[in-house]
């Protein structure tokens, strides 16, 4: 028995490109924690109102052009975001 094909490959282009996608994903979760507080703040306020559109729902399907599941699975996040007070001594 011989060694698996992912053995074949040089190890730090494996080791690199595993790298790159977490610090591809680390990214990703920033800018979508930053997406779910604006959100939140829009929902907040019912901004989504003076573009025409009646619930954030809509906002983000049409507006944003998030797919159905990517629309239900935001709302989520923003109806269970609670913001954090930043306490200073």
């Amino acid at each position: 028995m011989g060694n698996h094909t992912l053995f074949r490959y040089d190890p730090k282009m494996v080791r690199d490109t595993l790298n790159s996608a977490v610090q591809t994903a680390e990214e990703l979760h920033d800018k979508e924690a930053e997406l779910v507080q604006k959100l939140h703040h829009i929902d907040q306020h019912r901004f989504y109102l003076r573009y025409g559109y009646k619930t954030l729902g809509r906002f983000c399907y049409h507006g944003l052009k998030f797919t159905k599941v990517q629309t239900q699975r935001i709302l989520t996040l923003v109806r269970r975001y609670e913001p954090t007070v930043n306490i200073s001594d």
